[in-house]
């Protein structure tokens, strides 16, 4: 099961990568890429509703869905004390320069639902101030959750 990240904008996007999963050639897909849903696919249909942004994207990261966005990291624990240790950063640090660039201009909304989820409503509003989004101080992706970033 993978993460699905939606995200609307008022305008359509320009100066970001637009793919499907896995490129052709066989190589890895970009840190960030989006993939515009249309009104008429199922996927538009079904978020349509949850969104002011005309224009609707599914997000993906470097694992080919949303997946890559989370932070990973492994947990070493030993008697003196618990080691975090991050790594796979690379999508994360390029969606948090994703949100905090869009939204200085307009807030940008998202909405996260693990994929057994898809058909559900919203659970959760949380808005998020974009201008100290940091790798550390990163949001947790939670399913039903829908964010909005402003900045």
């Amino acid at each position: 099961m993978c993460w699905s990240v939606y995200i609307a904008t008022p305008q359509a996007l320009s100066g970001v990568t637009f793919s499907t999963a896995w490129p052709e050639d066989g190589s890895p897909p970009p840190a960030l890429h989006f993939e515009e849903l249309l009104d008429e696919d199922e996927e538009g249909k079904l978020y349509r509703p949850f969104f002011k942004g005309k224009h609707l994207y599914n997000v993906g990261s470097d694992t080919g869905c949303g997946c890559g966005l989370e932070r990973s990291y492994t947990i070493t624990t030993t008697p003196e004390e618990i080691i975090i240790d991050y790594y796979s950063d690379e999508s994360p640090l390029a969606f948090i320069d994703f949100i905090k660039n869009y939204s200085r201009e307009t807030p940008l909304e998202m909405y996260v639902v693990w994929e057994d989820d898809r058909r559900l409503e919203p659970l959760e509003y949380v808005e998020i101030d974009a201008k100290a989004l940091t790798i550390d101080s990163y949001f947790k992706l939670v399913s039903r959750r829908f964010y909005t970033f402003f900045g």
